[in-house]
């Protein structure tokens, strides 16, 4: 991954705390440049005020992801699927913890929830593969892959293990595009249903057609139970900057695959 773009992702994403100190630091510093540097300041640290509160609103979280999911909705009968062969599962994230004991490996509520999605198409179709596709979460390749941990899941879930492919060695959207069209192939699969979640699939919709397959979206839908902040749509909370922040990377990755041409 080039490594401008892995530091931007890392530290410059509007809505992270890096980008938010590094914000901070250049206002405080223009405060300290003279009176022209304070009127400057000032502002700087005002737009920079409103800008996270804004961020960090549910109304505002919320409308944007809306806005990147239109018109991807869940599968709702068989026929919608037109005779898929098989469910492509992306992952949405995972970590493993080690301790003196072993490795627990635990999805992300993305992972679980679109892999949730998958198992209920599983059962509404005819026998289909299912195709779990993510490689190690983060940058350690000693880390269990995305895709196996969603393996485990889904054989808990009741899913036969005969029916499970794994792809385990893709870093992003663009490369499990890449490397799920030969997996689909060798297992003789022409039509196929897309699962990711809603604000995910115009991206990942692009990614799979720009590698001439056609994929059929199914939005996978859903909360984690337990997590939830008690609050206005108005006001901030920490959840709501998280999920802007997902979001504003989403933006960011869709501006980024149309200039290199991945979508």
């Amino acid at each position: 991954m080039d490594a401008v773009v892995l530091f931007f992702k890392s530290y410059l994403l509007p809505g992270s705390m890096s980008l938010l100190l590094l914000g901070l630091m250049i206002g405080v510093g223009l405060l300290f440049a003279g009176e022209r540097g304070k009127r400057w300041g000032r502002a700087w640290l005002i737009t920079l005020l409103a800008s996270y509160w804004v961020l960090a609103t549910p109304a505002f979280a919320t409308s944007l992801e809306g806005l990147l999911s239109r018109g991807y909705t869940p599968i709702e009968s068989a026929g919608q699927a037109e005779g898929a062969q098989a469910i492509v599962v992306l992952s949405g994230g995972s970590a493993s913890v080690d301790g003196p004991e072993g490795r627990i490996d635990a999805l992300s509520s993305v992972s679980a929830i679109r892999l949730l999605e998958g198992a209920r198409l599983y059962r509404m179709l005819q026998n289909p593969w299912v195709v779990l596709s993510g490689g190690p979460p983060g940058d350690d390749s000693t880390a269990t892959p995305e895709a196996v941990a969603m393996q485990r899941e889904l054989v808990r879930q009741g899913i036969p293990p005969e029916r499970i492919v794994v792809e385990m060695a893709s870093e992003d959207t663009h490369a499990q595009a890449q490397r799920i069209k030969p997996v689909l192939a060798s297992h003789g699969v022409d039509e196929f249903v897309l699962v990711t979640s809603g604000w995910h699939l115009p991206r990942s919709m692009g990614a799979f057609r720009r590698e001439g397959m056609t994929p059929i979206a199914s939005a996978a839908e859903g909360r984690s139970v337990g997590g939830e902040e008690a609050g206005l749509a108005l006001l901030p909370s920490e959840s709501a900057l998280s999920q802007s922040r997902v979001m504003a990377r989403e933006v960011l990755a869709l501006l980024y695959y149309r200039l290199r041409g991945w979508i």
